[in-house]
């Protein structure tokens, strides 16, 4: 029984902490793919997707 207690409350406080995480995140994410000149990453995915295909001929 107190296992069950235990991992019952382990799991309660990672549920609210990962929610107290997630605008965090969004934020992150936001501002590392944001970019001050436009098409910059969209540049960047664009050369890494063709150099991949090119070695996987």
């Amino acid at each position: 029984m107190l296992v069950k207690v235990t991992r019952r409350l382990i799991m309660q406080k990672a549920r609210r902490q990962s929610e107290d995480l997630r605008p965090l995140v969004s934020v992150w994410f936001q501002v590392l793919f944001h970019s001050l000149i436009q098409g910059s990453f969209h540049l960047s995915l664009t050369v890494l997707v063709h150099y991949r295909s090119l070695r996987s001929i």
